[in-house]
């Protein structure tokens, strides 16, 4: 989804694409970073069986959706691989491009 909030669409697509090529290179960091802010929550009052590691909890995660404000941050939607019984995985990205917050939604 890209939101360009009133803004020049022909810039908000560039923009978009430019984030696009970026994401590539850099959607596993954005996995590590959710496994890394909610493996503990899933280990310890998620999980029905053994503990994972942070290494599975990433490579269950599925992206669904993107969320790109052209004048400021991403949230990128994950398939949850059962990690949270069905709920969604949302990561939010600063405009600059970080990685800032990690939830479970849904």
């Amino acid at each position: 989804m890209l939101i360009a909030d009133g803004g020049d669409d022909a810039a908000a697509l560039a923009a978009a694409g430019e984030f696009i090529r970026w994401f590539r290179g850099h959607e596993p960091e954005a996995r590590r970073f959710a496994a890394a802010k909610l493996l503990d929550i899933h280990n310890h009052a998620w999980s029905e069986g053994q503990p994972i590691t942070a290494e599975a909890f990433a490579e269950r995660m599925t992206l669904q959706s993107i969320a790109l404000n052209t004048d400021g941050p991403v949230s990128l939607c994950y398939e949850d691989g059962d990690l949270f019984w069905g709920h969604m995985i949302l990561v939010r990205m600063s405009e600059e491009r970080t990685f800032e917050d990690a939830a479970v939604a849904g």
